[in-house]
């Protein structure tokens, strides 16, 4: 017991005696389940947000162990309590059906149900699961994330392990990960801790505030698949992105062709369900449906006959936790550098070439008129005016920034830079006097402005740092001058995948480029947010002969 984090005793009882604590269970990191009692003598589960790297108990109040953490744990547990409240509207077999969330100790609860039986990482362990149950098992799980998927939520945490079995074999998705996302964004105490599966998670699951997808919860689940019917985990994406760096072969090895109890398109599906960027995956359940070679109309209602008559009406209503044991499945702490490559050649990184300075961007176009001072004639779709000024708009005219009056574009930008007080990049603020139209009397304002600077490279590359709300962000001018870079105009760069580590500024992108060199690896393969898409781009090193 003493190397999980302090439990509540079994006796305790909560929300005035509604509940009462039979035996802990387990300790998944983020949360401690308990199995209980309800009012009416009823098996339940209970869970309690319990993040232990940043929480400690004191009797039966749940606090921080350092000031400093006390706004990351109010935002987890505000996660936690909306995880909830999202999980209760569900009312589908496959999904963990939640009754009630409440505060209590500091912290909050939800009350799940309980069924007998057991995860799927046992059964799988046991060699228990004949073909015809992994493949209803698969249709079961593919439409409990199209609901899941179809509400805007995602699961962020499936694995073997995230998956009950009850004694009829049906699959029931527990565990969402809402509150580890949530800890994922803030510190590096929390960041360390973010839970990532070996061989389960996509890549994009291992850079702290990367984009997450529907296709993310399908690569889990074709993971997990994948493990059912070959014994074996796959491998692990890193690994995969390693390889893809190093321009080895993946080290996936494709169901298709194999396995023949197994119909083709659902290996198929799995396959494709698993490429390594998000963009070739499958993007929905019923993207997979359509692969399977006789699919099934699996998101119609009602559920019970889409599951055939092995899933009964009462079936359907015995759902929830089951009687959990610890994990076999590991949690990882991120990032872990990659092994060096051997290799008969050396790659170097692209070094910089020309460092420009810091320069003053001004959030509009103006023009000089002579009624209304410096008007202004566009206003970019990033800007919020609740950070640089609620009065800015198409022809409101400037006439002073601190009481200097202005009649040219060149006195405005000098104005604004003498306003400057803190160092780069710290923003800019100015007192503005304006004009709505001519005829109306001036006001007065803040203006709010934040500076650039580009950065070129010995590739050609030239990327400009900038803030767009509501973050920073690194932004491609020039693309590199290779023909074998996927980089491209106006791509954004969020983090290079092998390394896991961000590249969202300058001094970050210098860093990786810099570790990509020491490694030797041949390129870096960047997660790029490229439109209304996030795309895997290849940045080659510059191959020199020994």
């Amino acid at each position: 017991m003493d190397k999980f984090s302090d439990p509540l005793l079994s006796g305790t009882t909560l929300l005035q005696g509604q509940y009462r604590i039979k035996t802990f269970l387990n300790d998944g990191g983020f949360g401690i389940t308990y199995l209980a009692t309800d009012s009416l003598d009823r098996t339940m589960v209970i869970k309690e947000c319990f993040p232990r790297a940043i929480c400690r108990r004191s009797g039966q109040e749940v606090g921080t162990r350092a000031l400093s953490h006390r706004e990351e744990f109010r935002s987890i547990v505000k996660a936690f309590e909306e995880e909830a409240r999202n999980l209760s509207k569900f009312e589908h077999p496959n999904i963990i059906k939640v009754h009630q969330v409440f505060d209590e100790n500091q912290t909050a609860y939800m009350a799940m149900d309980y069924v007998e039986g057991q995860e799927l990482i046992a059964a799988i362990d046991q060699k228990k699961l004949t073909p015809d149950t992994i493949i209803s098992i698969a249709l079961k799980l593919l439409d409990a994330l199209g609901e899941i998927h179809a509400n805007g939520m995602l699961h962020r945490d499936i694995s073997p392990d995230n998956i009950l079995l009850d004694q009829e074999n049906n699959p029931i998705l527990i565990d969402f990960g809402a509150a580890k996302q949530e800890a994922s964004q803030h510190g590096p105490k929390m960041t360390s801790i973010r839970v990532t599966k070996e061989g389960y998670s996509p890549q994009e699951f291992y850079v702290s505030g990367a984009q997450q997808f529907p296709s993310s919860d399908l690569y889990a689940l074709a993971a997990t698949l994948y493990h059912a019917i070959t014994g074996t985990v796959p491998p692990e994406s890193q690994a995969r992105l390693l390889a893809l760096a190093q321009e080895r072969p993946d080290p996936y090895q494709a169901l298709s062709g194999h396995h023949n109890a197994y119909p083709a398109g659902l290996l198929k599906a799995i396959d494709c369900a698993m490429s390594i960027a998000p963009k070739d995956r499958l993007n929905s359940a019923q993207d997979w449906l359509k692969l399977i070679d006789k699919p099934l109309n699996l998101l119609d209602k009602p559920k019970f006959i889409l599951y055939g008559a092995s899933l009964s009406c009462a079936a359907a209503m015995v759902i929830g936790l089951g009687i959990w044991q610890v994990s076999t499945t590991q949690e990882t702490v991120l990032p872990i550098a990659p092994p060096m490559q051997t290799t008969n050649f050396t790659y170097l990184a692209p070094k910089i070439t020309q460092i420009d300075p810091w320069v003053i961007e001004l959030p509009f176009t103006v023009k000089a008129t002579e009624a209304n001072g410096l008007e202004i004639t566009a206003v970019p779709t990033w800007v919020n005016p609740d950070i640089a000024g609620q009065w800015l708009g198409i022809g409101v005219g400037i006439l002073s920034i601190n009481g200097k009056t202005l009649d040219q574009k060149a006195d405005l930008s000098a104005a604004i830079l003498l306003s400057q007080v803190q160092p780069f990049p710290n923003p800019v603020i100015v007192n503005v006097r304006y004009q709505t139209n001519p005829d109306t009397p001036s006001k007065q304002g803040q203006l709010q402005l934040y500076p650039t600077r580009s950065q070129t490279y010995s590739n050609g590359m030239k990327l400009a740092e900038q803030f767009r709300t509501p973050r920073w962000q690194l932004g491609v001018s020039s693309a590199p001058n290779t023909t074998k870079t996927d980089v491209k105009i106006g791509d954004i760069f969020l983090a290079e995948r092998v390394l896991a580590l961000s590249a969202i500024s300058l001094g970050q992108l210098d860093e990786v480029l810099q570790k990509l060199e020491q490694r030797n690896l041949p390129k870096g393969v960047f997660s790029v947010r490229r439109g209304d898409s996030v795309e895997l781009a290849n940045l080659p090193l510059k191959q020199v002969s020994p």
